[in-house]
This record gives structure tokens, sequence and C-alpha cells, in this order.
């Protein structure tokens, strides 16, 4: 999440200095994660939740498992991905 931050922090400078050429460097990249972000369905959800019953009878409650995935990190790309996209338009405007 630090790092999606960090990046959409100096998009806006990039897209001042060097305008149009920033989205068309990264622009198709942040919008395909854009994309993926929304197609995320039941079947995504379902399977984070057999996972992690999974983990949770195997090694005892979530909190304990230091690799477990938390079901909101994809809302959170998605927001991150869409400051890119703001920071982009603003520093091309």
């Amino acid at each position: 999440h630090r790092v999606r931050e960090a990046v959409a922090g100096l998009l806006l400078p990039l897209s001042k200095k060097d305008g149009r050429a920033v989205f068309e460097a990264v622009g198709p990249s942040i919008l395909g994660a854009v994309r993926q972000e929304f197609q995320r369905d039941d079947a995504d959800k379902k399977e984070f939740l057999e996972k992690k019953n999974a983990a949770v009878l195997e090694s005892g409650p979530l909190w304990e498992i230091p690799d477990a995935l938390h079901d909101t990190e994809g809302w959170r790309s998605l927001e991150t991905s869409m400051k890119c996209i703001q920071a982009m338009m603003t520093g091309c405007h």
C-alpha cells in the first residue's frame, strides 16, 4: 500500500514536468489495474474466504497468520490507482 501511495505522489510532479508522456508511459498499466479491481466477483471473495478458513483451521486465529490477505486489499489498490490517475490528470492540466 505504501509503495502505491508513493507512486501516486510522484506522478503529480512528473506529469507537471513531462505532461502527457507520463500518462502514455504508465497510464495503460494503471487503467488495467483499475479494470482488474472492478472485475472482482463473488468467486474471488469465495476463494479468499476458503483460504482464510483453511488457514485458521491449520494455524489458529487469522491475526496470527502473517501472510493473510485482508479482503479489502483490492479496494485499497483501486483507491490508490484512482489517485494515480487523478495526479496525472492534474499534472497535465
